[in-house]
């Protein structure tokens, strides 16, 4: 278990950084969850949480967990007309967004908004009926606490592992998004074998990670989740300020990135053999000084870039998988990696290619 009093977030309020501890997030998360209960929510009922890489973004996720509700997550950079699709097709008891300028976007397109909008840049109240902050949320749940004050931990303890975790849209890369059911069952699977192939390389007093992936985007989900299954230590995006600025700033341990970020890193490095050899030598330093390792979702790294960085010592450790499978189905790791490839199956995955020529999965991680 992870201790209380462990600093989980890192939150940039102003101009400073401002810390949450796992015990400050479940006094937050359980306040949120009685305000769910509180505005009428019942089991089985959904919410749309439709956020960047934020702190609001677990705690929405967990609260709606602890009310039994069930999240439905996109990503707020979604095609406005692909989000009032999803809104029309889930239909949410409540939903929580950026800001009330995504509100109205939504209200033009035609969305049928549910009774409840959440607007993650309000403080305790909206721009008109149903609308509230976060604040105005946990003023929701106090009388629903009172009434029933253990049922925010019955509701998480009676998740079994077939229960549904969330639907997670994809991100509409090879056409419409598409809703994809994830139990928790198949997310529990992942963390099984990242811990099994990981463990020896991530430190006990848990590792810092920089996030700047959508949250909804399946390797930036389980980023997420990693915080509480490893004990990490996740900063979220300024979007005000370069990444580069960030990360210098940050110094994490751990990056989950997209193959886009890594391939421009490479594509704005010499291309004379002695150039290349200086830019690997001040690679970590570029990116914090600290960095361990990055794991990579998307396309494969091509080799010349995938050998750059581990001569860096910065190994970046791809994988392939699907939203559909819960993630990575394989990876790269430590021990077995060879550059340009998307690794071997993990430990639980079964996987072998027909005649055909078509990838055959058999593993829990698949809904």
């Amino acid at each position: 278990p992870v201790p209380n009093e462990r600093i989980g977030w890192r939150l940039k309020h102003l101009e400073s950084w401002r810390c949450r501890t796992f015990r400050e997030f479940r006094e937050d998360c359980r306040a949120a969850a009685f305000g769910w209960m509180g505005l009428g929510l019942r089991p089985g009922d959904r919410i749309g949480i439709f956020t960047e890489s934020r702190y609001e973004f677990p705690l929405s996720l967990w609260s709606a967990l602890g009310a039994k509700a069930l999240p439905v997550l996109a990503g707020p950079s979604v095609d406005i007309t692909d989000l009032a699709r999803i809104i029309l097709e889930t239909q949410p008891s409540a939903i929580v967004l950026e800001n009330a300028f995504l509100l109205e976007k939504l209200k033009m397109a035609g969305a049928p908004i549910p009774p409840t909008v959440i607007l993650v840049d309000a403080l305790a109240g909206g721009t008109g009926p149903g609308v509230l902050g976060f604040l105005g949320l946990e003023e929701v749940g106090r009388e629903a606490a009172s009434r029933m004050p253990d049922a925010f931990e019955r509701n998480l303890r009676d998740a079994g592992p077939d229960v549904l975790f969330c639907v997670c849209y994809t991100l509409g890369t090879t056409g419409k998004p598409k809703g994809v059911l994830l139990a928790q069952d198949g997310l529990v699977s992942v963390f099984e074998d990242i811990v099994s192939v990981f463990k020896s390389h991530l430190s006990d007093e848990g590792e810092s990670i920089f996030s700047f992936l959508p949250p909804t985007h399946i390797l930036g989900l389980l980023e997420s989740l990693s915080v509480f299954v490893l004990g990490l230590k996740q900063a979220f995006t300024d979007r005000s300020t370069p990444i580069a600025t960030q990360l210098k700033s940050l110094q994490p341990t751990l990056i989950f990135g997209p193959t886009r970020f890594f391939s421009e890193i490479y594509r704005k490095a010499p291309t004379t053999p002695v150039g290349l050899f200086l830019a690997s030598h001040r690679l970590r330093e570029r990116l914090g000084g600290k960095l361990k390792f990055a794991l990579c979702g998307e396309e494969t790294l091509p080799q010349e870039a995938s050998s750059f960085f581990r001569k860096a010592g910065v190994p970046v450790l791809d994988g392939y998988g699907l939203t559909e499978c819960s993630g990575p189905l394989t990876l790269n790791t430590h021990d077995l990696f060879r550059a340009g490839t998307s690794g071997r199956p993990l430990p639980e995955v079964q996987m072998r290619i027909s005649q055909e020529g078509e990838v055959l999965i058999r593993s829990r991680k698949i809904f």
